[in-house]
C-alpha cells in the first residue's frame, strides 16, 4: 500500500496542472490497475529502478487519459453552454494525459512498448464505440466489450512483460467489479438473472438478491482459486483481493441497511 500511495501521488504531481485544476476535478487513479502493475512490473526491470518507475507510470497515464475521455462520451441536446465547454475541457485534460505518457516513453527510447500501448489504445476505443453505439445484442456480448475497455492495456503490459498467466485474473477481477455496478440492472432482470444462475443452485426459493449474491460467489470463487495457481503468486497478491472483496461485501451490506 505504501508503494501504491508512493505512485499515486507522482501520477498526481504529473497530472497537475494549474487551469486544470481550477476547471474540471482531478483524475481518479485506478488503484487495482495500479497495485496489479506493480506485481507485473518487477523491480529489477530492464536495467533500473527508474525504467520501472517510467513503465508504470506512462500506463497508468494512459488509463488516466482513457478514463478522462469516458467522462465525456454521452451527448445531451439539453446541456447549457457552460456544461458543453467543461466536456470540451475534459477532453482536453485527456489529451493532455495522453501526451504525457508519448514524452515520459520517449526519454527510455523503448519503441515496441510505445507500439504495444498505441495498439492497446486503438482496440480499446474500438469497443467504447461498439459500445457507445449499442452494437451488441445480448448481455453477454456487452459485459465482454465492457470487460476487454478495462483489461486489454494491462493484458498489453502482460504479454509485454511475459506474464501472460495474469490475464485470465485480470479479465475475471473486471467482471466481478462489473456485475457489482450492473447490480440493479440484474436483479431487475429476471429473464438475465436466471440465465446467468448455475441451474443446479437454482431454486423457487431464492429471492433475486440471493441468486446475485451467488453468481458474486462464483466468480470470486473462481478468481480466487486462479489466483493461487499464479506461478509467482503472493500473500499480498490474495490480501489485497480479499481486502477487496471484503470492503465490497460492507458497502453492499451498508446499501441495503440504508436502503
Amino acid at each position: 500500500m505504501n508503494e501504491i500511495t508512493l505512485y499515486k501521488e507522482i501520477i498526481e504531481n504529473k497530472t497537475n496542472h494549474d487551469f486544470l485544476r481550477k476547471t474540471i476535478h482531478k483524475p481518479v487513479i485506478d488503484e487495482d490497475k495500479l497495485f496489479i502493475l506493480l506485481k507485473l512490473i518487477p523491480k529489477d526491470t530492464a536495467s533500473a529502478q527508474t525504467n520501472r518507475d517510467v513503465y508504470i507510470i506512462t500506463t497508468m497515464l494512459v488509463q488516466v487519459a482513457l478514463d478522462t475521455h469516458e467522462l465525456v462520451m454521452d451527448n445531451d441536446d439539453n446541456e447549457t453552454d457552460d456544461e458543453k465547454l467543461v466536456k470540451q475541457l475534459y477532453v482536453l485534460a485527456g489529451d493532455y494525459y495522453s501526451g504525457l505518457y508519448y514524452y515520459l516513453l520517449s526519454e527510455i527510447d523503448d519503441l515496441t512498448f510505445i507500439h504495444k500501448l498505441a495498439s492497446a489504445i486503438k482496440a480499446i476505443n474500438e469497443r467504447k464505440m461498439k459500445l457507445y453505439y449499442g452494437e451488441y445484442e445480448t448481455f453477454s456480448e456487452y459485459t465482454s466489450l465492457k470487460v476487454e475497455v478495462e483489461s486489454l492495456l494491462i493484458e498489453t503490459v502482460a504479454n509485454y512483460f511475459q506474464h501472460i498467466d495474469f490475464i485470465d485474473c485480470v479479465k475475471q477481477w473486471q467482471y466481478i467489479k462489473l456485475l457489482s455496478k450492473e447490480k440493479e440492472r440484474i436483479v431487475n432482470d429476471e429473464i438475465l438473472l436466471n440465465s446467468m444462475m448455475d441451474s443446479k443452485k437454482t431454486n423457487p426459493y431464492m429471492t433475486a438478491e440471493d441468486k446475485f449474491s451467488s453468481i458474486i460467489q462464483r466468480e470470486w470463487t473462481s478468481f480466487n482459486n486462479k489466483l493461487m495457481k499464479l506461478p509467482h503468486s503472493t500473500t499480498d497478491l490474495q490480501s489485497y483481493f480479499n481486502q477487496k472483496m471484503v470492503d465490497h461485501v460492507y458497502r453492499n451490506t451498508l446499501n441495503a441497511e440504508e436502503g
